[in-house]
């Protein structure tokens, strides 16, 4: 009897396992943009890469522009623009794995203030003991020693790639096969721009005055940014380190933004922003910071994203004259 337990038993971790394995294995090619761009872009090409990460706000960059700007310079690089409408750090960092094979010279990542944005307020009566109060444990942190023992283990490339919600990863496969649906993110697996491709469609430019009325009769709230415990800031910094140890330069800068914008943002929340690149540029990751360099021009198609179009490109000049200079030194 004992045996025929230990055999069920180890049967049924076995085809566990196997599952696992297959919808792990499957997953990638089905439903994640990015890995199936890096299957096929891999071996297209052997000249350096330079990829830029963002959001929408980088993914207005006009890569094709800042490629000619490049090869025109002397500087014989492959440009990609793998902006993806509301990044953060810890969504991209999902996505290190991949990338890492592409063996990119540099990345150059656009921030902005609202990746950092804490949650919006809970009411008081909603909130639970555990919510309000700091309760000092004392009991040991097994968690802690666990992730202390397991981590190293799994700081590898291999790891990396299987995504970070097994869970929701398998629910996703199974509801495919049985309502026999198609999830996979739609990419333009020839562009350089493969997720953020508007190139059929430029929106039209809207004066500074306008957005500030259409601002306010939206009337937004921002819940500010808590400097001590924000998670995708640390999720940046890790993300930073584990590219530079793969040899990848990382650079810095933060997307530029209307006047409307920066003036509906609190004194504090930018101070607590600034803060947030002076920490990076000391700590040796190069901080390109100049996010009102055109909060005054008339370029905007909102408060937050910049029309680049044949007659103005000042953007799209500026970001392939740092990465010229960063990638030429």
């Amino acid at each position: 009897m004992n045996l025929k337990i230990v055999f069920s038993s180890l049967t049924g971790i076995f085809t566990a396992i196997i599952i696992f394995y297959l919808i792990m294995n499957w997953y990638p090619s089905n439903f994640d943009s990015t890995y199936t761009w890096v299957e096929h872009v891999k071996n297209t090409s052997e000249k350096p890469r330079i990829l830029l990460f963002g959001s929408s706000h980088t993914g207005v960059l006009d890569t094709d522009y800042i490629q000619k700007y490049l090869t025109d310079n002397g500087l014989e690089y492959d440009v990609y623009n793998l902006a993806i409408p509301s990044d953060y750090p810890t969504r991209r960092a999902e996505t290190t794995g991949y990338i890492a094979e592409l063996n990119p010279k540099a990345i150059f990542y656009g921030i902005e203030i609202r990746m950092f944005e804490g949650q919006p307020a809970v009411k008081q009566e909603y909130l639970t003991a555990l919510q309000i109060t700091n309760i000092d444990n004392i009991t040991p942190d097994t968690k802690g020693i666990f992730q202390q023992i397991v981590n190293p283990l799994l700081d590898n490339d291999f790891f990396k790639k299987i995504p970070k919600s097994p869970k929701v990863i398998t629910l996703q496969t199974v509801k495919h096969f049985v309502r026999n649906t198609n999830q996979t993110t739609v990419i333009d697996i020839e562009s350089n721009r493969p997720f953020f491709n508007i190139e059929k469609e430029v929106a039209p430019i809207v004066n500074l005055e306008k957005l500030q009325e259409d601002w306010e009769k939206k009337n937004p709230q921002f819940n500010g940014i808590d400097p001590h415990t924000n998670r995708e800031f640390k999720a940046l910094k890790d993300l930073i380190a584990e590219l530079e140890n793969k040899n990848i330069i990382v650079v810095i800068f933060a997307t530029p933004k209307s006047s409307v914008y920066l003036n509906w943002l609190s004194v504090e929340d930018q101070k607590i922003f600034d803060q947030m690149l002076i920490e990076l540029r000391n700590s040796g990751i190069i901080v390109y910071s100049e996010y009102d360099k055109y909060a005054e021009h008339d370029i905007w198609s909102d408060i937050v994203h910049i029309v680049e179009n044949k007659s103005g490109i000042m953007y799209s000049e500026d970001i392939a004259k740092i990465i010229a200079k960063e990638i030429d030194e």
